[in-house]
């Protein structure tokens, strides 16, 4: 049962299978690891960075294994839903860990708020002449 626009109608889960392509060659797996990968290709993109990742997909031979890919900021990925009969890959630990990374990766609010600022020991450090008195503070 879909709504508008093909999306699921509101309070049904439809589990799909996506392909991902990647270096000349695709596999299977499951939508959460699909959706993940391309979360976390985003961020790495974002943070001009990258890193290798491992997450369960089916290979050509309909085996079930750890897939491991070099992803970053010029990774071409591309993941599409297909009508493949789902298989449960267990990718629970997988999607989790690309979640933890791509939250340890992004910027929090206060980083970029003090970003270029000097760290705050600085600020409230006297500024010595060397007469033994302090002339200021260092601003």
């Amino acid at each position: 049962m879909t709504g508008m626009r093909g999306l699921p109608a509101f309070g049904v889960t439809l589990e799909r299978m996506h392909r991902i392509w990647y270096a000349n060659t695709s596999f299977l797996t499951d939508d959460r690891t699909a959706s993940a990968v391309m979360e976390y290709a985003r961020v790495l993109a974002i943070v001009n960075s990258a890193d290798v990742i491992g997450v369960p997909g089916i290979d050509a031979t309909g085996e079930v294994r750890a897939i491991q890919l070099v992803i970053g900021p010029s990774s071409q990925i591309l993941a599409a839903g297909t009508d493949d009969e789902h298989v449960d890959v267990r990718s629970d630990e997988a999607v989790e860990e690309l979640a933890r990374r791509a939250d340890q990766r992004l910027p929090r609010s206060d980083d970029i708020v003090n970003a270029g600022l000097p760290p705050e020991d600085d600020l409230a450090t006297p500024l010595d002449d060397g007469s033994g008195s302090a002339k200021g503070l260092r601003l």
